[in-house]
């Protein structure tokens, strides 16, 4: 796949990604934990990422909407 966004090709973007939420670090009680799951509260990547699968989520579920004649906000 030789798809593009500013210049980065989709699998170097997943890649880059998947780095980010892989070496997520924090302190807790003056020790170092590597979050193992999830992305950090808070991290402007995370939101990003959240709001990503969230405008892709809804978009089936307006589609399922429209043709039932339903509502949806948030």
């Amino acid at each position: 796949d030789n798809r593009r966004i500013h210049g980065m090709t989709i699998d170097t973007i997943t890649r880059l990604a998947r780095l980010v939420l892989d070496t997520n670090c924090f302190v807790y009680d003056n020790k170092y934990y590597q979050q193992i799951r999830g992305g950090a509260m808070g991290s402007p990547f995370t939101m990003t990422l959240a709001n990503v699968y969230m405008w892709e989520w809804e978009q089936t579920l307006l589609e399922y909407q429209r043709s039932h004649n339903e509502m949806y906000g948030r």
